[in-house]
């Protein structure tokens, strides 16, 4: 992935220094995908979900359940709510909300793009989520 300025990238700042926005490319989604092994009966969570390219991947190229993005910055939240309109799936939800606040008890499959200091912040919400048995792919 690379950091991107642009129309409603924010790169690294003091808003965002736990999850900087990130354009991630397809090379990367796809492993992604491949390391979740995202199946038919899932509920797949990207966790600060950005403009929406994780979750509209998954949503074209897998069965899952259910596609969960979650985004703090309400520009890129909005953004992808905008991409995601054109995907004909009942399957998506984009949430504008705190990640670290956000219910996330239906999740079975995780991805997270977040800083070291983000992870160890998420770790205490991550480590039970993992006792429930999901599945998480980090990168970084």
């Amino acid at each position: 992935g690379r950091v991107v300025k642009g129309r409603s990238s924010v790169g690294f700042s003091r808003e965002n220094w736990l999850a900087p926005f990130v354009v991630t490319t397809k090379e990367w989604i796809t492993e992604i995908v491949r390391l979740a092994d995202v199946k038919e009966n899932d509920v797949f969570y990207d966790v600060g979900c950005g403009e929406g390219h994780v979750v509209s991947y998954v949503a074209k190229n897998t069965n899952a359940k259910k596609i969960v993005g979650i985004e703090h910055n309400v520009d890129l939240a909005n953004t992808a709510k905008d991409q995601l309109n054109t995907i004909d799936s009942k399957r998506i939800e984009i949430r504008h909300q705190d990640a670290f606040t956000a219910d996330m008890s239906d999740c079975t499959v995780a991805y997270l793009y977040l800083t070291i200091e983000g992870m160890k912040k998420f770790e205490k919400k991550l480590c039970k989520m993992l006792e429930s048995g999901i599945r998480v792919v980090s990168m970084w």
